[in-house]
């Protein structure tokens, strides 16, 4: 009996499969959201600030710049007039103006945050968005470092153990006195989100039966999008970055105690030679949903029943750790035979099985350059993890520069994002994967299109709220094709290079992650412009899906050959369809000749 058949024994989505789900969605999805979106309360910008002068001399001091998006005048947020009021005896033109020479004042409903704490604004404005990129590294170091340490250790050390390390560097963060050790931390935060993500992820996924791991590993995102809610409520309650902090780190403590509930992957414990650890954790989970009558070792032969007489386990006639059922002669009717002397090379031939196959050859990235449909996955594939992550961190990350509330704004945007997850198992389970995928990208395209081009007012109707929803719709979108292309990536290629190519996928990922903190940048320069490389970027990627293969209710290959067969079989029946078309239209053509024939006079 395999895992998976164990597993369905203890109960299909019973309550133990509920409860740890529960627990692991939870411990997994809320500190990696709150530390990966910190930045937004964390980092969170003023919208209005000036140079810090005294409040009798500031329309004489501050000057007066046209608002690029509105047209209406406001006051520079970063310059101020060089004149006696600000330079003492010193005069200068009144129309000269130079940064501000004593800081900065900030109207604002945050009580501190870093940008405030170390005036990362105006020349000093990309340290906030660099602190996010930093972030991103990190995360990039924390996928290929914590994989390989949960495939060699186990998932449950590696997600408890980084979930205590994380509790201490965010803690020591909201502690932090100045920037560099804090873009420090975020680096390390960073890894250790990632190692908290892909364990975790993988964990709530592996404790179901295969039959089921799809629908757990869509669903399991909706902890995300719930997690985004929460975290809303708590910046709004604290207004203090460090509190704040405090407040989304915390909360860790709970893991303290997991060693003693948390699960480890009983698919892991199976592949890496300890069936008894769990057999052991098998039988608790049948016992804590009430099965009865659960085999005592359900990943052994000898304990499924299959056709072992009983008989022959109690004259010791299998072996009961191997589970071998051979049938063994009775040595009292069976004359023993002298043994034969056998050189180091019969002995060796001996033991490979009669259908022992030619060893495969190894499979390489240069494997998938050279197979012309492989290279075509990999590139749109990683294409499209790149345009998903800019997107989306880029749409999550500005969410305070939507009209409205910053607050209400991020918890709308989470909502969407729980209900994305929720309905997209159910619209790839009904239309696949590509043609989904390509709906979700070019209507996010769509959307974010018109979200920047709606003035802010039409005849003096405010038509931001119109606005923010074009934009909710895009994070929808969006939100969906990332959720599908987690699924798709890992169909797309064979079993012998899938972790290489969803790696290549993972990179360019990161690397949209890193370029997307700094739409914020160009957003002051040109307001249009980040939106707009959005769409365009969204819809492009979207058609190209059209050149990837469907994998619905395919089998996914094994090897590059099986690949390779499949693609030919696919090709022979594109071309068995036209060249059956173009007969049965000469068959018509043919018949309505006999017909028209048929109808002329006959000659006498």
């Amino acid at each position: 009996m395999d895992v998976d058949e164990a597993v369905a024994l203890c109960g299909d989505r019973s309550k133990w499969h509920m409860l740890i789900f529960l627990l692991g969605g939870m411990t997994t999805a809320f500190p990696s959201c709150w530390q990966m979106l910190a930045i937004v309360f964390v980092g969170g910008v003023p919208r209005d600030f000036h140079c810090q002068v005294p409040d009798d001399i500031i329309n004489d001091t501050i000057p007066f710049v046209k608002d690029q998006r509105t047209g209406e005048p406001k006051r520079d947020q970063c310059n101020q007039f060089v004149n006696e009021s600000s330079n003492g005896n010193i005069s200068y033109s009144t129309n000269a103006t130079i940064p501000c020479t004593d800081g900065y004042t900030y109207h604002t409903d945050f009580t501190s945050t870093i940008v405030m704490e170390w005036e990362l604004v105006c020349t000093r404005d990309y340290l906030k968005d660099l602190s996010q990129t930093i972030f991103v590294l990190g995360v990039m170091a924390g996928a290929i470092i914590f994989t390989t340490l949960a495939d060699m250790f186990g998932r449950k050390p590696v997600f408890l153990g980084v979930n205590w390390c994380l509790l201490v560097v965010g803690t020591a963060t909201a502690f932090a006195k100045d920037y560099y050790l804090f873009l420090f931390l975020r680096f390390i935060a960073g890894a250790l989100q990632q190692g908290i993500t892909l364990s975790g992820f993988v964990l709530c996924v592996e404790i179901f039966a295969a039959n089921q791991r799809t629908f757990a590993g869509i669903i399991v995102q909706v902890f995300w999008g719930g997690s985004m809610v929460i975290q809303a409520g708590i910046a709004y309650a604290l207004r203090d970055w460090r509190d704040f902090q405090l407040a989304i780190t915390l909360p860790m403590i709970i893991t303290l105690g997991g060693w003693w509930v948390c699960p480890e992957s009983m698919s892991w414990q199976a592949a890496n030679q300890k069936e008894k650890e769990a057999e052991k954790q098998l039988r608790k989970i049948a016992r804590f949903n009430g099965v009865k009558d659960y085999p005592e070792h359900p990943l052994t032969e000898n304990s499924i029943g299959l056709n072992i007489d009983p008989r022959l386990l109690s004259l010791g006639k299998v072996d009961e750790e191997t589970g071998d059922t051979a049938v063994v002669a009775d040595e009292s009717k069976t004359e023993e035979k002298p043994k034969e002397k056998q050189s180091f090379k019969d002995r060796l031939l001996r033991r490979k099985p009669k259908d022992d196959k030619p060893k495969a050859e190894k499979d390489t990235l240069l494997t998938v350059i050279r197979f012309p449909q492989l290279r075509m996955n990999l590139l749109v594939m990683g294409a499209l993890w790149f345009v998903n992550s800019l997107v989306y961190f880029g749409m999550s990350l500005s969410t305070g520069d939507l009209a409205g509330s910053r607050y209400v704004n991020f918890a709308i945007g989470g909502v969407v994002e729980a209900f994305a997850y929720t309905t997209c198992y159910f619209v790839i389970k009904r239309f696949g994967r590509r043609k989904p995928l390509c709906a979700y990208h070019v209507l996010a395209g769509i959307c974010l299109a018109i979200s920047v081009f709606i003035p802010p007012k039409a005849g003096g109707v405010d038509l931001a709220p119109v606005s923010t929803a074009f934009n909710m719709l895009g994070r929808f979108c969006i939100s969906n094709s990332f959720a599908i292309i987690f699924l798709y990536a890992g169909e797309l290629f064979p079993v012998n290079i899938r972790s290489t190519c969803i790696g290549v996928c993972s990179v360019c990922a990161r690397i949209g992650g890193m370029v997307a903190p700094f739409s914020s940048l160009l957003v002051k320069k040109v307001y249009w412009l980040p939106g707009c490389i959005f769409a365009a970027l969204s819809v492009v990627v979207g058609v190209l899906t059209l050149l990837l293969p469907e994998t619905q209710g395919r089998a996914l290959p094994q090897s590059v050959e099986e690949m390779k067969t499949w693609n030919r079989r696919r090709g022979r029946a594109k071309s068995f369809d036209v060249h059956a078309s173009m007969r049965n239209t000469r068959r018509e053509r043919r018949r309505s000749s006999a017909v028209r024939g048929s109808d002329m006079p006959r000659k006498e």
